[in-house]
């Protein structure tokens, strides 16, 4: 391909390049530049609030208190005792 089209073909990508760099999102993390910059989902409190959660241990829940119940109440029977007249 001759230098009079490759060099100004370069020019125009290297320009492209440039300009869509200008107005891409900069990445998950950081904010883009304004008017067109917003804040990323990842940086919202909704979003914090969670993985705050997600790395706190879960909450430890207390045992459920054991009740007698009537069926232990009674004793069994054992085997090498002699039957009852």
């Amino acid at each position: 391909m001759p230098d009079r089209i490759l060099f100004p073909l370069f020019g125009l990508i290297a320009i492209a390049m440039i300009a869509l760099a200008l107005v891409w999102p900069q990445g998950l993390g950081a904010r883009s530049p304004g008017p067109l910059g917003r804040q990323p989902v990842q940086q919202t409190q909704a979003v914090r609030d969670a993985r705050a959660r997600a790395k706190a241990p879960p909450p430890e829940l207390p045992m459920a208190p054991v009740m007698p119940s009537s069926a232990s109440a009674v004793p069994a029977p054992n085997p090498q005792s002699p039957p009852a007249p």
